[in-house]
């Protein structure tokens, strides 16, 4: 390995930089190493539900937690006793500490899913000072009145998940409103695996089958294209099931948007050439493992406006056969 002569004088940021590249190139500087965030190798939450996304005041919504890569899972609902943001959304991690719901929570029940009673909805929606602590206390009350009715308010609901002795949280944003069309998932997941349709089972499940209901089987090493399903007829127009809503920017005026399509690709072993795709490029590929073995796919829809679908689907790599996801 070279050596340098330390001088009396500060090594530039931009020189040492390049020396530290040089150094890790030839061997003798080691860098850390990370996996992939598409790569599931412990458990991980990757995706939390509500049906519907958006509720009135006084309807309920089922929320139920997408978990890869553990067998088992205890999971504790609460509901957060304050509005968070105009936007819907869920943030997933791991040990978050205190970034919950905090004290002030409602507790809500224990189980993949748990139902957000329309008592909830209504008790928070109705109480004019948690609305203006959200919306801002400075805006116009016509204004206050519009994002009431069109544009909604979010709160958490959070899911306290228990795996293997470490604690995973998720929040999920669900929107409360009084628009009398309110926002809705997207469809069911579904993907090409190369040449063969994979559909989510049914509402409510986050398993996936393929339509010839034979399993899915590839050699190890071999590279697999996963294509988004959906009734595009133009694969460079948006999907059909977008839907537009309201928005209230910094100024305190209103504005409409439109949904966007996301999905998030996930595999317990092989490597995905990318770990998210939209429109035009939604197409992904997959390589297997080179050894043989059991592999579990996962894709989560997203509308980047809180609407959420999932599924995953078990691949037999090799020579192994009855390969079935690893998901409570």
């Amino acid at each position: 390995m070279p050596r340098f002569r330390s001088r009396s004088h500060a090594v530039p940021s931009a020189l040492r930089a390049w020396l530290l590249l040089s150094l890790a190139a030839a061997g003798c500087y080691e860098t850390p190493q990370f996996s992939p965030a598409s790569l599931v190798d412990r458990p991980r939450i990757l995706a939390v539900v509500a049906e519907p996304p958006e509720v009135t005041p006084g309807a309920p919504s089922t929320l139920s937690v997408l978990l890869a890569g553990a067998d088992n899972m205890s999971v504790k609902w609460r509901a957060c006793s304050t509005f968070s943001s105009f936007g819907a959304g869920s943030q997933y991690g791991e040990n978050t500490g205190d970034r919950g719901c905090g004290a002030a929570a409602l507790e809500l029940g224990e189980g993949r899913a748990v139902q957000l009673p329309a008592a909830v909805t209504a008790a928070l929606f109705g109480n004019d000072e948690l609305v203006r602590a959200a919306l801002g206390s400075q805006l116009p009350e016509g204004v206050l009145d519009q994002v009431r009715r069109s544009v909604g308010v979010a709160f958490s609901v959070e899911a306290d998940v228990l795996v293997d002795g470490k604690r995973l949280r998720a929040l999920k944003r669900v929107l409360v409103s009084e628009n009398p069309e309110p926002a809705r998932n997207p469809p069911p997941a579904a993907f090409n695996f190369g040449p063969r349709a994979v559909h989510q089972l049914a509402s409510g499940s986050f398993t996936c089958v393929p339509d010839d209901v034979q399993p899915l089987r590839v050699q190890p090493g071999q590279k697999v294209v996963l294509s988004p399903l959906y009734d595009g007829a133009d694969t460079q127009a948006d999907e059909p099931w977008l839907e537009k809503y309201n928005v209230l920017d910094a100024r305190g005026v209103l504005s409409e948007r439109t949904e966007q399509a996301f999905y998030s690709w996930f595999a317990s072993k092989g490597s995905l050439e990318e770990g998210m795709t939209e429109a035009p490029e939604r197409d992904n590929r997959w390589t297997a493992p080179t050894e043989s073995g059991c592999v579990d796919l996962w894709l989560v829809l997203r509308d980047g406006h809180g609407g959420e679908s999932a599924c995953g689907v078990p691949v037999n790599v090799g020579d192994v056969d009855n390969c079935a996801l690893t998901t409570p």
